[in-house]
């Protein structure tokens, strides 16, 4: 991170952005004091919670893992799971689509979870990106192909969205990880493996 200054404006863009959902106790994010940052300094409000990794820390590699849990955990944890699942995918399809303007690190060590108020907390917004016009379309068929688990589709506006050197780029070992990755997660009647559409 080399300029904190730029972290505390993500922040502050997202919680405009998602002051719908903060409003409902959804989902937040930390709040920067504004006389207390520089380039090198960035003073945060606390977070209470934990990382969801360490609530989804059971759930297997993939879905058929996951379907084999459900006989293994209270349907308590099973709900709040999906409550935490949908409510990232919604802010993900958010970020992308309605604002363009996504968080750049998004990993679970990067989502916080507290259990008592059932909220969802980003941290570490310093890297972001957003798609710009001469790619939006590519994202758009990039994002038609993961909702169909086209991986062909996928392949192909990756690399038209591509802005290094072509030359540098392995087709073949990309166009099989996203066949293993497209295979692992969607079926082959473009369903997920719970039976309903990914998208």
């Amino acid at each position: 991170q080399i300029n904190l200054e730029w972290e505390a404006y993500s922040l502050s863009r997202f919680s405009s952005n998602f002051h719908n959902e903060i409003a409902k106790g959804e989902l937040n994010f930390p709040i920067t004091v504004p006389d207390l940052f520089s380039q090198s300094v960035l003073v945060e409000s606390w977070v209470n919670g934990g990382s969801v990794k360490d609530f989804f820390l059971n759930v297997g590699d993939g879905f058929k893992e996951r379907i084999i849990l459900k006989t293994k955990e209270s349907k308590e944890t099973q709900h709040q799971r999906k409550q935490i699942a949908e409510t990232i995918f919604g802010m993900c399809m958010k970020m992308f689509l309605r604002d363009n303007y996504m968080h750049g690190d998004l990993h679970a060590g990067n989502v916080f979870y507290n259990e008592k108020s059932h909220s969802i907390t980003i941290l570490d917004a310093g890297h972001t990106s957003s798609v710009s016009e001469e790619h939006a379309g590519h994202f758009g068929t990039f994002l038609h192909g993961v909702c169909f688990g086209d991986a062909e589709e996928i392949t192909t506006s990756l690399l038209k969205m591509n802005d290094g050197d072509p030359e540098k780029v392995k087709l073949v070992d990309l166009k099989n990880d996203i066949k293993a990755a497209v295979k692992r997660w969607i079926r082959e009647d473009g369903l997920g493996h719970d039976g309903r559409p990914v998208c």
